[in-house]
């Protein structure tokens, strides 16, 4: 019995779009061979969600047929010989990710793949969950047909993420974390064997079989949905998926609440701060995460996970902030003390803590900083103090500090007061020798 045709529309995209699928399926006609759009841009088509990440798979050499589409388009280029995958820039901005269709196979757990050319299916099988393995063909002659051989379609309309064989999560570890960001993204539910298997896998730590900074990407990636992360980390914590963050407790209330606030102090800051730094989301609810650690316990995870140096830097200021914050407990700081606090912080490490909210006139007092203290700069330089007889060394860093402060608190106001104050603060110094 014939197998029934689904077509799928792609009459929704763009020109360009369009002219990219149809340029694609026309040469690939005149070569013969295959050649399909992929994965998430499928699923996401289906769903009817806005999805521009093109995911091609070709059954040929996918480098060679790139390398005359890029010489066509006047395209960047970018190959990735050992996974016989490219990406094409158009000049437009658009990305294209075109690969040969291919079987994988993971020599242990936690390996990445051996690849070997393969056919559609091969291509469609080595794919994480049923809904990701969904193809649509672009040939002309065949144009927008839809490739389902896992049940992909029937998954979707289920709402249901499912594993297309019992070894996913063992062969790479990081599908437990994709199958709860999907799971939450799109409100759908973990089948439930796949369920079980996720749960075992986990129970016997294969987790640790996937370098650390691999893993956590694949994390960070739950960290930068929006909105509500607080509900993929409730999840992720019911199915006992956070121990690899070396929490010496397991994520409660308060830390969900914090979550959630974090979140609502992201959009705060984001209004009232346009000017600022973009915000690392990901960062926010990692502080969050962690903030309850020990120092030497969240040191030790930083680099484990091999966070950038300007990441860590944000971190340390946070940690470095709540410590100086809690030495002077209850009582509304002067606004030295506020910009002593303010000074070194991350908008990240504002966010949390705002949303800490402890003690209480932190959240007052980062506001008063960002609206008032951060725009305060003097108006002289160093060269203005050693033309007032001022030598230089260190003690020209301590009076540019104190004036600052000064500033801050009002004590000071144009150039001809700050010149005059640092003779005086000089003078200070060199009698109390």
């Amino acid at each position: 019995m014939k197998k029934d045709i689904k077509i799928i529309s792609l009459q929704k995209f763009s020109g360009a779009i369009q002219s990219v699928l149809k340029e694609i399926g026309r040469e690939a006609d005149r070569r013969g061979f295959s050649a399909y759009a992929v994965g998430g841009f499928v699923r996401d088509l289906i769903l009817k969600r806005h999805n521009l990440d093109l995911d091609i798979v070709v059954e040929t050499d996918a480098i060679h047929f790139a390398q005359w589409l890029a010489q066509k388009n006047k395209a960047v280029l970018k190959t990735y010989r050992q996974f016989a995958t490219t990406t094409l820039i158009y000049p437009d901005g658009l990305r294209v990710d075109i690969t040969t269709a291919r079987k994988e196979t993971y020599p242990y757990p936690g390996a990445l793949p051996e690849v070997q050319p393969g056919d559609i299916r091969d291509d469609l099988f080595r794919r994480d969950f049923t809904i990701n393995a969904l193809a649509v063909r672009i040939n002309l002659d065949r144009w927008a047909e839809l490739v389902d051989e896992f049940g992909g379609l029937d998954d979707l309309k289920a709402k249901k993420i499912r594993i297309l064989h019992a070894r996913s999560f063992f062969d790479d570890p990081t599908r437990i974390l994709r199958a709860v960001r999907f799971e939450q993204r799109f409100d759908f539910r973990l089948e439930a064997e796949t369920a079980r298997l996720l749960i075992q896998t986990l129970k016997k730590g294969v987790v640790k079989t996937v370098t650390p900074p691999r893993y956590f990407e694949e994390f960070k990636k739950i960290l930068n949905e929006q909105p509500g992360v607080e509900k993929y980390i409730r999840r992720l914590n019911t199915l006992g998926g956070l121990n690899f963050l070396g929490l010496h407790r397991k994520v409660g209330r308060e830390t969900f609440q914090l979550l959630a606030k974090s979140e609502i102090e992201i959009r705060w800051f984001e209004r009232a701060f346009p000017k600022k730094e973009k915000i690392e989301r990901w960062l926010v609810y990692f502080i969050v995460l962690i903030s309850s650690l020990p120092w030497a316990r969240v040191k030790q995870r930083i680099e484990t996970f091999r966070l950038r140096r300007d990441e860590q830097d944000k971190i340390v200021s946070f940690f470095a902030a709540v410590k100086a914050a809690a030495k002077l407990g209850n009582k509304k700081p002067k606004a030295r003390a506020i910009y002593q606090i303010c000074a070194p912080l991350s908008s990240e490490a504002f966010i949390v803590l705002r949303a800490m909210a402890r003690p209480r006139w932190v959240g007052g007092a980062i506001a008063k900083f960002l609206n008032d203290y951060d725009a305060v700069k003097l108006k002289i330089v160093g060269e203005d103090l050693i033309k007032s007889g001022i030598p230089a060394g260190e003690n020209l860093g301590r009076i540019m500090k104190e004036l600052l402060y000064q500033k801050v608190e009002g004590r000071i106001h144009s150039k001809q007061d700050e010149l005059t104050q640092a003779v005086i603060l000089y003078k200070r110094i060199i009698y109390d020798r």
